[in-house]
């Protein structure tokens, strides 16, 4: 029997308008939604064949609004697919935004490092700025925590 091959893709999404050290917390996205415009991407990008090969392996395994980051699993075949058809997004919701490939990983164990590193970052720079206190962003580290050490392959 063989074994699926899986890649993790780690994205940033940045909304355009807004301040490069403040970015905007917006809780109403979801990982249905960005599963929906990646899913929509391929099949414009790509084709139906893009479509056929990319919807069996491809998933949002974890997403954050609050820092705006999510990981992707998908086939390590098409990796560099759903990559490009990722950056081709430019609307989420009515709003202008690009996403940015952080970290590509070829085990969750990886990238969910490096998504800690990142969310803490992030939210770090929004508690400098003052759109969050430091108790919240002690609970949104912890929650997040939780949610990324749960994700699994």
């Amino acid at each position: 029997m063989v074994r699926f091959k899986n890649r993790f893709l780690l994205f940033h999404i940045h909304y355009e308008g807004t301040p490069k050290r403040a970015p905007p917390i917006d809780t109403t996205i979801h990982g249905g939604h960005i599963s929906s415009v990646l899913k929509e991407s391929i099949l414009l990008n790509f084709g139906d064949f893009g479509a056929g090969i990319a919807a069996t392996s491809t998933g949002i395994k974890y997403f954050s609004p609050y820092s705006s980051t999510g990981i992707i699993r998908c086939s390590r075949d098409h990796y560099q697919m759903v990559w490009a058809a990722l950056t081709f997004v430019t609307m989420l919701r009515g709003r202008n935004v690009l996403f940015r490939v952080v970290h590509v990983g070829g085990t969750i164990k990886s990238v969910q490092q490096e998504t800690m590193k990142l969310n803490t970052k992030l939210l770090n720079e929004l508690e400098t700025t003052g759109v969050i206190t430091a108790s919240q962003t002690d609970l949104l580290l912890e929650k997040a925590r939780k949610e990324i050490e749960a994700v699994d392959a």
